[in-house]
């Protein structure tokens, strides 16, 4: 999973981060330098969105609902943090 993550991100040879339109791949965003929209999710990421919707939909109990987003959004900054 981390390395198809990693090739999705961009950076130019001087070291700029490029913008991606999927945000969950804008080093850009995720540095807080970027104001442009990100109007896409790439198929991987959507997967990955699509499994935890998936998993909540089987389980009733909103705290795990909440606990579930948690996980998710750690998962994200992971991935970020070891790209």
């Amino acid at each position: 999973m981390r390395r198809e993550y990693i090739k999705n991100l961009e950076i130019t040879s001087s070291g700029i981060p490029v913008h991606k339109s999927c945000i969950c791949h804008c080093l850009k965003y995720s540095f807080g330098i970027c104001n442009l929209q990100h109007s896409e999710i790439c198929n991987n990421c959507e997967e990955l969105f699509n499994f935890f919707d998936l998993v909540k939909t089987h389980i009733s109990d909103d705290e795990l609902h909440e606990v579930l987003d948690d996980y998710l959004k750690k998962l994200i900054s992971w991935m970020g943090h070891h790209a």
